[in-house]
């Protein structure tokens, strides 16, 4: 079975999830997608071809080429979005069934595949509800196998991860700021960024990281990650350092709250309505001061049951046992 996928090819949240399918031995099959912002490592993907870059193919060219990958699969799996319209137009035409795994207030709609497979009953509900008349499956994505576990016991350097901003302040990164001046403890915190201008701030206890680390030294020094994100079905940080065994201090809102630990996590104190390619959804809001409460309530505390917790999780979620459902839901659409 022959399952390909447009690919971007980075060490950002969509590039490294999509390379894990691949890796693991679900996607067979890789298109690569040059991204205008990040290297595009090329050796992930061997003899696979690249479209989008306008320096060496023309717009007529990459269809072209897509159309000619397109036709020879077996079956289409997107991620959050096509990226093109002719991606689906070339699927119907050559009578590829195409499965999609979207992050719910990200991907366009309408929207046609086979298969929607959501990484989260939140993703699941939104799915269900947009499109009532097609196949939607809840199933998480496993835990990163790149991501080594390590033992922590106590709660004394923090970290968030501010990516490359965020619209509305999804992260959360904002809001970290603002509770600064509120933390009483003699804390360690490394904001860290991709490509994100942060303000100056005048304050021992932080250091601003501002440039791309490889993927495996993310969490390496943390012993709690703090990422209260305002809006996110499938939220890969999370998960990330969660099994590699930091602490969370996140939101309390659904669907975080049904898999990480809940006595960490921050209250929000209200919910705005925002909306993307016009379809409606909440923002969580949270009160700077309750983020900073709860960093001092677990500065310089035992954090082992957390890291442990961590662990089970990824057990639990690890391919081995996620995999064979995979392949299962993809088989349900062959033609």
């Amino acid at each position: 079975m022959r399952v390909g996928s447009l690919h971007y090819a980075t060490n950002s949240g969509l590039g490294v999830l999509a390379k894990e399918f691949y890796d693991n031995g679900v996607i067979t099959d890789v298109l690569i997608k040059k991204h205008v912002s990040f290297e595009t490592h090329v050796e992930w993907y061997p003899d696979s071809d690249i479209i989008g870059d306008q320096e060496l193919s023309s717009a007529t060219q990459d269809m072209e080429t897509l159309e000619g990958f397109i036709k020879k699969l077996d079956i289409l799996f997107v991620f959050e979005s096509p990226w093109y319209k002719e991606t689906l137009y070339f699927a119907q035409k050559h009578n590829i069934p195409v499965a999609c795994m979207p992050m719910y207030e990200w991907s366009p709609y309408p929207m046609y595949a086979d298969i929607f497979i959501t990484p989260s009953l939140l993703d699941f509900d939104y799915y269900r509800t947009l499109y009532p008349n097609h196949s939607v499956v809840m199933l998480p994505v496993p835990a990163n196998s790149n991501v080594q576990w390590r033992f922590r016991e106590r709660a004394t350097t923090f970290m968030h991860n501010g990516g490359n901003g965020s619209r509305n302040d999804r992260n959360g990164t904002q809001a970290l700021i603002e509770a600064l001046p509120y933390i009483d403890s003699p804390i360690k915190l490394k904001i860290r960024a991709q490509n994100l201008p942060l303000p100056f701030l005048n304050d021992p206890r932080v250091e601003v990281i501002n440039k791309q680390l490889p993927f495996s030294e993310l969490w390496q020094d943390a012993d709690v990650f703090i990422f209260v994100e305002r809006f996110n079905g499938l939220c890969l940080p999370l998960q990330e350092a969660f099994s590699n065994g930091t602490m969370i201090i996140a939101g309390n809102r659904y669907p975080m709250n049904t898999w990480l630990p809940v006595s960490p996590l921050v209250n929000p104190i209200g919910y705005e309505d925002l909306s993307f390619v016009n379809v409606p959804f909440k923002s969580a809001i949270y009160d700077a001061r309750d983020i900073a409460r709860k960093i001092d309530e677990f500065y310089g505390t035992d954090i082992s049951s957390f890291s442990l917790a961590g662990k089970k999780w990824a057990e639990e979620n690890c391919w081995e046992k996620l995999k064979p459902q995979y392949i299962s839901h993809l088989m349900s659409i062959l033609r």
